[in-house]
């Protein structure tokens, strides 16, 4: 069958090989047949088939500008070659070869990342490419409650990024203990002091905090009506607030 003609006689064809990979001929007849000693020319093209195309891109969405990060192709067979397209910022894009590889994210964006497979038989096709849309870390909030009893235990947590470290504070310092998951989304922090304090998260240069209020234990305080009992009896006890 037909794979493709010209639109009209040209002394330099450009041949688009759209039906995919195999053996081809291409015939050119002369446009006036007086004017060549021949009637056609003939040649055989063998057209490779394309990588295919990576599953996809290893490696943090989400960033933290100013900071050096690895990432790293899925499906890139060993007799591919593989390049990244990288766009840091809004200067021109920029392209890496191998994997892994390091991306230093600049200060701004836009960024981006693009993958593709290509052959290493000498022709350089091309896969598919597949993008990972590249975010830096936003402002963000704390989880926890900001109500606790002296001498408890509290839970607080802040989003999760990969390759990210989180700095817990408590504010002031000797209200509490972090009792754990220093540099983790999730800490335990131990309330010693009563009072309105404050916990703070830093990620990459962004910092959420909370207030939490701190409150002492209550002391029943509690009332006898007589100051002793005998054994088997009753007698009534008070307290200041109600137990």
């Amino acid at each position: 069958s037909t794979a493709w003609v010209s639109a009209s006689p040209t002394a330099n064809a450009s041949i688009t090989f759209g039906n995919g990979p195999g053996n081809y001929r291409i015939f050119a007849t002369p446009a006036n047949i007086n004017e060549t000693c021949t009637d056609k020319a003939e040649w055989a093209v063998e057209v490779a088939q394309n990588p295919a195309k990576p599953n996809g891109i290893v490696g943090p969405a989400t960033i933290c500008p100013g900071l050096q990060v690895t990432y790293e192709g899925l499906n890139t067979p060993t007799n591919y070659g593989v390049s990244w397209t990288i766009k840091n910022g809004t200067g021109p894009t920029t392209t890496q070869t191998g994997t892994p590889m390091n991306v230093a994210w600049g200060a701004t964006g836009p960024y981006q990342l693009s993958l593709r497979n290509t052959s290493t038989d000498g022709l350089g096709c091309i896969s598919d490419t597949v993008q990972l849309n590249i975010q830096p870390i936003g402002p963000f909030s704390i989880q926890g409650l900001g109500t606790m009893c002296q001498g408890v235990i509290g839970t607080y947590i802040s989003p999760a990024y990969p390759e990210q470290k989180v700095l817990w504070e408590i504010i002031p310092a000797d209200a509490g203990v972090i009792k754990s998951g220093q540099g983790d989304p999730v800490a335990e922090i131990y309330w010693i002091s009563t009072g309105n304090h404050t916990v703070k998260a830093t990620i990459c240069s962004q910092i959420g905090s909370m207030p939490v209020s701190v409150y002492a234990n209550p002391d029943p305080a509690v009332t006898l009506s007589a100051p002793g009992v005998c054994a088997g009896s009753q007698i009534p006890v008070q307290t200041t607030v109600p137990y």
